[in-house]
């Protein structure tokens, strides 16, 4: 039986995060994660979990998850401006 496994590292990093296992064990390369994830998943079958249920889906993001992600700034105090201006001459004087 062949069991289907994400291609790219970050993938395979998420899938074992999803699964409460080490993202990365110390010497670990991708090929090594990439088989542990095999093995997982493997351990998951011999106990009845469907394979499609242990392979993250892809993420779809929408326009409203795309606006929490954006970043924005509020305007500092003028204390604030200060006190980064003078940093800013001080760090360039020396």
């Amino acid at each position: 039986r062949t069991i289907a496994l994400p291609a790219l590292d970050e993938d395979v990093k998420l899938a074992l995060r999803e699964r409460h296992e080490p993202v990365c064990f110390f010497g670990e390369d991708a090929h090594d994660r990439r088989e542990r994830l095999r093995r997982v998943l493997a351990r998951g079958l011999a106990l009845g979990v469907p394979a499609s249920e242990n392979l993250p889906e892809e993420k779809q993001t929408t326009e409203s998850e795309k606006e929490k992600q954006e970043e924005f700034y509020t305007e500092g105090s003028r204390s604030l401006k200060r006190t980064r201006a003078g940093l800013v001459v001080e760090s360039l004087r020396r």
